[in-house]
C-alpha cells in the first residue's frame, strides 16, 4: 500500500539535500497542475514527483551494487561505468521496496 503524500515529504525531505528538496518540491507541483489538466492520478503523480530523485546522491557504484544486488534491468553496455542516470531505475526500485509503490 502506498504511503501517505506527507509521510513520504518528510522521509524525502530528510534523504535529499536542500537543493534537491526544493527541486523536489517543484516537481511535486507541476507533476499535480499536469495530472490534473490531462484527468490523471493527482495523489500518484505527486507520490511519483517526490520520489523522482532517491537515489540522486548515491554515488555511481552504489548504483551499480543496487542495481546487481537487485537484479533491475538497467541499461549497462559491458564495459562501460555506472552512471549517474542509473539513479532512476535505482529510484523507482527504492519506491517500491520502501514505499509500496506500484507501477500503474
Amino acid at each position: 500500500m502506498a504511503w501517505p503524500i506527507d509521510r513520504i515529504r518528510r522521509k524525502v525531505k530528510d534523504r535529499l539535500s536542500p537543493e534537491r528538496y526544493r527541486h523536489t518540491l517543484a516537481v511535486e507541483r507541476l507533476a499535480a497542475a499536469l495530472a490534473r489538466r490531462h484527468g490523471a492520478d493527482e495523489a500518484a503523480a505527486r507520490r511519483a514527483a517526490l520520489l523522482h530523485d532517491l537515489a540522486r546522491r548515491w554515488s555511481p557504484s552504489r548504483l551499480a551494487r543496487h542495481a546487481r544486488g537487485h537484479r533491475l534491468p538497467v541499461p549497462i553496455p559491458r564495459g562501460t561505468p555506472p552512471s549517474v542516470l542509473w539513479h532512476g531505475y535505482v529510484g523507482a526500485d527504492l519506491a517500491r521496496r520502501r514505499f509500496g509503490e506500484r507501477s500503474q
